[in-house]
């Protein structure tokens, strides 16, 4: 690709508004404003973004827990809930999404299910400060006095003089998203200094999965954004877009069959031990090896304790024996065959898993380009067969906490999957 990027670095990290118009720029997220906030550890740049719901991270992990304060819990395999037409959606707005930074020579560099977000299907400008924070409130832990409980009882948002039980209970919920402020010099903090500071909390996106038609997911991540020819040190001899397009067949499997690719914790988790680092990369190369097939002779040379895993043809020395109720191991097929929506026919899955296939090539200049992907069979197909199928066993399988779909849970116990997800129910 010889043609320059629209952007400069600066702007293709905090701004996308200058591009041209694409199908896919509604699905990126953008920046509402930037200021500079000075604090005890220098100017911190603060990027205001657009309010969105949860993570597909969150999603995934809330359905693999079967955790949910808040609403009944269908099943995983109901496909009014996970099913195969609103995971076909999310794929393809994804894809467009990228299609969209691709085609203004960017990259993302971090595709994961914590980068896609689902956008809000309500006005939050119609809402008072304390209407969205009760809103994310547990219901059964409201304070307790009438006056504070309701929100119409509350002043002005403008006064910003809430009661003093509201503010007690504000705090409670933010808890486990508070983090001690340290200096990065050692000293203490002086007088005025911020004592803590408070971590996202994914608004209410009151999403139901039957999906409605309007529905829209958002690929975040603006840090994260580069122009093409900031990428490239000179060293990288293939398109360099198709990075991007290996995380995003990744992040694809993951999504549609809620099963992590790899199971091997991360690489860069912040373990010490050089030892476990090289292990966990190790691992990880064997279970992509599982998944995908050999690696390619000349990548072994690479690879500084490959006589340990494979021999000279790159082939497992001790592949694990396939369990045909797990999903942690085995190749492509086996995982979608067994982890796929319910209502997931045998067809698509077959065209899914080419598409799958495909793009995990080793050869990076192999994998297709976005504008492929968007015209592939799974997205063009008007009468793919639905059918519904029994439910499968209950499976084991590793939950993915990082934040990369190369990571995998800090734990390597197997768990078994609940028999349903953390997904609000469709209302009536």
């Amino acid at each position: 690709m010889t043609r320059k990027s629209n952007v400069n670095s600066t702007e293709a990290t905090f701004s996308t508004a200058s591009l041209p118009d694409h199908p896919g720029k509604d699905h990126v997220g953008g920046k509402l404003d930037a200021f500079g906030l000075k604090g005890p550890n220098g100017l911190h740049n603060c990027v205001i973004l657009e309010p969105l719901g949860r993570s597909f991270e969150e999603l995934l992990i809330m359905a693999e827990l079967n955790q949910d304060e808040h609403h009944p819990k269908p099943s995983v395999y109901d496909p009014t809930v996970w099913s195969a037409k609103f995971l076909r959606e999310v794929c393809r707005q994804i894809i467009l999404a990228l299609d969209f930074l691709h085609q203004n020579q960017i990259m993302h560099r971090d595709m994961q299910p914590g980068n896609v977000l689902l956008a809000l299907t309500y006005d939050i400008h119609s809402m008072t400060e304390a209407e969205i924070e009760q809103d994310l409130w547990d219901v059964d832990n409201l304070p307790q006095d009438a006056e504070a409980r309701d929100p119409s009882h509350q002043p002005s948002v403008a006064n910003q003089s809430f009661g003093l039980e509201w503010q007690k209970m504000n705090f409670k919920r933010s808890f486990f998203s508070l983090n001690i402020m340290k200096r990065l010099d050692g000293e203490p903090l002086r007088k005025g200094d911020p004592i803590y500071i408070v971590g996202p909390t994914s608004l209410r996106d009151r999403l139901t999965f039957d999906p409605p038609a309007d529905f829209k997911v958002i690929l975040n991540d603006l840090e994260s954004f580069c122009c093409f020819e900031d990428c490239n040190d000179g060293q990288i001899t293939y398109p360099i877009d198709k990075a991007d397009i290996w995380a995003l067949a990744v992040m694809l499997c993951r999504i549609v069959t809620l099963t992590p690719f790899f199971s091997a914790d991360s690489a860069d988790s912040g373990e010490s031990d050089e030892d476990v680092k090289q292990e966990t990369e190790d691992l990880n190369l064997v279970y992509i090896i599982e998944r995908v097939g050999p690696l390619p002779k000349d990548l072994r040379s690479h690879w500084p304790n490959a006589a340990k895993y494979v021999n000279q043809s790159v082939e497992l020395l001790n592949p694990d024996p396939v369990d045909p109720q797990e999903t942690v191991n085995g190749d492509l097929h086996h995982a979608v065959q067994l982890a796929r929506p319910l209502n997931m026919s045998d067809r698509e899955a077959t065209i899914f898993k080419s598409m799958i296939k495909d793009t995990l090539q080793y050869d990076p200049s192999k994998r297709p380009k976005t504008t492929e992907l968007l015209k592939h069979p799974w997205f063009t197909t008007n009468d793919i067969e639905h059918e519904r199928r029994p439910a499968p066993p209950r499976r084991k399988y590793v939950v993915v906490r990082g934040g990369s779909d190369t990571s995998s849970s800090s734990s390597s116990e197997a768990k078994s999957l609940p028999d349903s997800p953390t997904l609000e129910p469709k209302e009536a």
